[in-house]
């Protein structure tokens, strides 16, 4: 069976970088369904150094930003290689800009995989296998059952050796219910859908990373929100104190959610190890409310910053720039507003 190809694009050279998560939750797949994969990381190996083998697909995967223009870059040498390579682009930007991404690439993108690629990826490896596939825009033909995904990903596909893995990376929910204007959730996953792994599941893949990766922290940072479902996050905390494994965890939250627990609640986080948490004032009430949609207000970041500082838990707080707030979401520029200094915002909630 030809094989499948996925890269993780970038700049050689990079010491320690973050383990490529995504193309593990594809790789899964097709591995479980007999096909054979490699995974390609441009951080720690030079693209131009991949062999020119029959290969049923590239699978290249795309974030918004600089990186692009690396993606870009060996999707091109791909082609260079062999011309009638399919090369498919998956990811948030693949996603949000699908035809986008095909036009504007000078023929080095064939088709685009659109939203979660675990089911879609191998419907695309049979149909290839099968003689062809038409469309160039793919979507999977039913969400992810995400208490389906192995704990036992394929690890031994990279050279973890290269990796960081002191902070190692968790992923126990995928969409968000609410609907801030900046965010690509909506986009990417439709309807404001959050689905999750249930707290046994999440605590037995803790279980799995501790044995064999022996991590100082567990990241649930690379999900959007992990503290939507209260009672998850408090039976993961007691099962993390249950187990002891002396490890912090750190993840993003919300003001709002935050603020809904008690002093027992917090302290309850604090002792199973959580050391950080991230949070996003993005500006004053205009900002939030009118422009983003986020609405938090003013009184619950300040609860909930104050419930925090009687902790050791530190709090990572990000604003939006209230100029570029107004640019990105079109607010003509003449609009009355009275903008709160971000200075004062922080300084209230200190």
């Amino acid at each position: 069976m030809r094989k499948i190809l996925l890269i993780y694009p970038g700049v050689k050279n990079q010491l320690y970088p973050e383990i490529p998560l995504q193309l593990l939750y594809l790789a899964s797949p097709l591995l479980d369904a007999g096909y054979d994969v490699e995974i390609w990381d441009c951080r720690l190996k030079d693209y131009r150094d991949i062999p020119n083998i029959d290969w049923l697909f590239v699978g290249v995967t795309s974030v918004s930003g600089g990186i692009l223009k690396h993606a870009i870059a060996v999707s091109k040498h791909m082609k260079s290689l062999d011309p009638h390579i399919p090369v498919v682009w998956g990811g948030v930007h693949a996603t949000l800009l699908p035809d986008q991404t095909i036009d504007t690439s000078g023929g080095c993108v064939d088709k685009v995989i659109k939203g979660e690629g675990e089911i879609a990826i191998v419907e695309l490896a049979q149909a290839l296998s099968g003689g062809g596939e038409e469309k160039k825009i793919i979507t999977g033909s039913k969400p992810v059952d995400m208490n389906k995904i192995p704990i036992e990903l394929p690890y031994y596909l990279l050279d973890m050796k290269k990796y960081i893995t002191s902070t190692f990376p968790i992923h126990t929910s995928r969409g968000c219910p609410h609907r801030c204007g900046f965010c690509y959730n909506t986009a990417f996953y439709g309807n404001r859908r959050w689905r999750w792994k249930s707290a046994n599941r999440v605590l037995e893949e803790i279980d799995y990373v501790v044995r064999h990766f022996h991590p100082q922290t567990i990241s649930f940072a690379w999900e959007d929100e992990f503290f939507i479902n209260k009672k998850r996050v408090l039976d993961i905390c007691k099962g993390l104190i249950k187990r002891d494994y002396n490890i912090k965890w750190e993840s993003f939250c919300r003001f709002d959610d935050l603020d809904e627990f008690n002093a027992d609640k917090i302290s309850l986080l604090e002792e199973s190890g959580c050391n950080s948490l991230s949070l996003g004032i993005e500006g004053d009430n205009f900002i939030r409310n009118r422009i983003i949609c986020k609405y938090i207000s003013i009184e619950q970041i300040i609860s909930a910053t104050k419930k925090l500082s009687k902790t050791k838990i530190r709090e990572v707080v990000s604003f939006m720039c209230f100029d570029t707030a107004m640019a990105c979401f079109n607010i003509p520029p003449d609009t009355e507003v009275t903008p709160t200094n971000n200075q004062s915002i922080l300084g209230i909630s200190l």
